[in-house]
């Protein structure tokens, strides 16, 4: 099924490790999370007719065109909301994959909200599915640390972020910090941690402002909202953190002259 050469970086990792098991295609991996139930289509999301599964796909980027080394189905998430609905942990082993809804059993053409986040272990013979881990109402946006203790999920209906400690394989959701109002009010979905792991944002969609959230160990902490974040791109309102204070900048401004809405998605927090 995959390819037996070896690239020379696992080589001499699985030589210097020789009692620990590591994929081939380890430390170059792209991970995709398929939605296989509620594409966007024509600007708009809606429930297929005949629905597949959910899946995540495993690239091995090392060499070019990537290459398909794992597909594991039947992992739940969602396009519908930011891209990130998953993380990969910086040790390659552990994939976490949101699952914000699932199809309404007595009605094929909606969707039910869900609450939990899949354990995929990458290090498994083929990779699967070890656990779930219940978190808040329909998890939309997760990032991993660089620490690879912590993971965090904006959880759009309770307006938290679920705070996931991790230890080895084992995953467990040790708090949920409040940063706006429930029922999708505050519209929260994504969230991204600092490059040093010590700094978190999590974007409140309809409130035109971002959580400013202090990591410490696994502790996480709210500290602040910075409010009307100035667009630095045409592509729309864009963050730029360079100090751990919160930061107020005027609202742009749309053709209409209404503010424009706070990016849905954070990609990461840069360093300058």
């Amino acid at each position: 099924m995959y390819d037996a050469s070896w690239p020379a970086p696992a080589l001499v990792l699985l030589l210097a490790c020789a009692l620990i098991h590591v994929p081939a295609w380890a430390s170059h991996l792209i991970v995709i999370a398929n939605d296989g139930k509620e594409p966007h289509r024509d600007g708009s999301y809606r429930v297929l007719p005949s629905p597949q599964p959910d899946s995540v796909v495993i690239l091995d980027a090392s060499t070019f065109p990537p290459r398909v080394v794992a597909e594991i189905p039947d992992v739940p998430n969602s396009n519908s909301g930011p891209p990130q609905s998953l993380c990969l942990t910086p040790d390659e082993s552990l994939v976490l994959v949101s699952a914000p809804n699932h199809i309404d059993p007595s009605d094929p053409k909606k969707l039910m909200a869900d609450d939990y986040v899949s354990i995929v272990d990458l290090e498994a013979s083929p990779p699967r599915v070890i656990d779930t881990v219940m978190v808040g109402k329909r998890p939309l946006g997760i990032a991993c640390s660089p620490t690879g203790r912590v993971a965090l999920v904006a959880d759009w209906a309770d307006a938290t972020v679920s705070v996931l400690t991790i230890d080895h394989k084992h995953v467990t959701r040790t708090d949920a910090v409040k940063v706006g109002h429930p029922e999708g009010k505050t519209g929260l979905t994504g969230v991204a941690i600092s490059p040093d792991g010590q700094w978190a944002l999590a974007t409140k969609r309809f409130e035109d402002s971002v959580a400013l959230l202090h990591i410490e160990g696994t502790q996480v902490t709210s500290i602040a909202n910075a409010t009307c974040l100035k667009s630095a791109a045409a592509h729309g309102p864009a963050i730029l953190l360079s100090a751990p204070i919160p930061v107020r900048w005027p609202c742009p401004r749309m053709a209409a002259g209404r503010p424009s809405r706070i990016s849905a998605s954070i990609r990461g927090i840069p360093t300058a």
